[in-house]
């Protein structure tokens, strides 16, 4: 396969939503078929760069087989719908989440559900391409696509009277008492870097090697995280360096992971909100053992509630 880009500069104002890789704009013949991509973010078959473009194709979900998380809208088209319930800690137990919280899954204080959206078949289209560069994650479903390494979380779930349970398509790992999943993770480029990936209903990744959210063409992204309390007795969770977005945080016991949610921009949306930081990210729950309470404008106080809410993230 021959790939030929041809890129040319112009006085391209650095705000235009289209505009990425710092005002350069591409156009040109990509692979066999004479695809262009236009301002638009669609692939076209003019043949002659993006004049007058005679059939436009929808940018499609990239080659490989894979997982992303569910968001409450659902899969893709044509994806296969998985879950893996979580049974947490019972004694005393403390889950929490951000606020919003857009994936799909019972969450509970005591037990949650993860639920994935999984791509079994490599090529859906003759117009897929590879993932492009980036700082991002994704769960692994047979082998990890091109320019991704293998990463791992394991859980350790509840010992006693455990519940655990799975159905339906799930990532690669290994599920009983406790849950190991595996991802595919790459940090070949930058997260503020925008790609393009399809923009038609909401999707979730993971964060890679920064507490950024990779950067996605035409898409809003909002930080978001679920916290897992795991087994109290002889902890066993492990978080692999260089992973989705995951650590261990409290005793080192728990894990929090963070989400990247992304939704479609709206051209109205405010962009410089003055109480909107870190992302968009806000806390809803109990963590750490001095139950710490953070209300709205961010500060910490000791009301013995055990929840808070507000803009702040999680601190050992």
């Amino acid at each position: 396969m021959v790939l030929l880009i041809v890129a040319t500069w112009s006085e391209t104002p650095q705000n235009d939503p289209f505009n990425i890789n710092g005002g350069q704009t591409v156009s040109g013949q990509i692979g066999q078929q004479g695809e262009n991509i236009d301002q638009s973010g669609t692939v076209n078959n003019g043949g002659n760069g993006v004049d007058n473009p005679s059939d436009c194709i929808p940018i499609t979900w990239p080659l490989g087989t894979y997982g992303l998380p569910m968001p409450k809208l659902g899969c893709p088209s044509g994806w296969h719908e998985g879950t893996r319930l979580h049974d947490t800690e019972d004694s005393r137990s403390r889950n929490a989440w951000s606020v919003p919280y857009d994936l799909a899954g019972n969450i509970a204080i005591n037990d949650m559900e993860q639920k994935f959206c999984m791509k079994t078949q490599d090529r859906t289209s003759e117009y897929n391409l590879p993932w492009p560069t980036g700082q991002y994650c994704i769960f692994k479903k047979g082998n990890c696509p091109g320019g991704f390494e293998n990463k791992t979380i394991h859980w350790d779930d509840e010992d006693n009277n455990n519940h655990n349970s799975n159905s339906g398509q799930i990532p690669d790992g290994k599920y009983g008492h406790d849950t190991l999943i595996y991802y595919c993770c790459r940090s070949d480029g930058n997260a503020t870097d925008a790609i393009i990936l399809p923009t038609d209903s909401p999707f979730v990744l993971f964060k890679s090697n920064s507490n950024l959210c990779q950067q996605v063409r035409g898409m809003e992204a909002t930080s978001e995280f679920f916290y897992w309390d795991n087994e109290d007795t002889r902890p066993n969770s492990r978080v692999q360096e260089g992973g989705p977005g995951a650590r261990l945080v409290g005793t080192k016991k728990d894990i929090q992971l963070d989400y990247c949610y992304y939704v479609k921009k709206e051209s109205e949306t405010p962009q410089n909100d003055p109480f909107d930081i870190n992302g968009g990210q806000t806390v809803s729950g109990k963590i750490g053992q001095q139950g710490e309470n953070i209300d709205q404008s961010g500060t910490v106080n000791n009301d013995d509630t055990g929840y808070y809410y507000g803009h702040y993230p999680y601190r050992d």
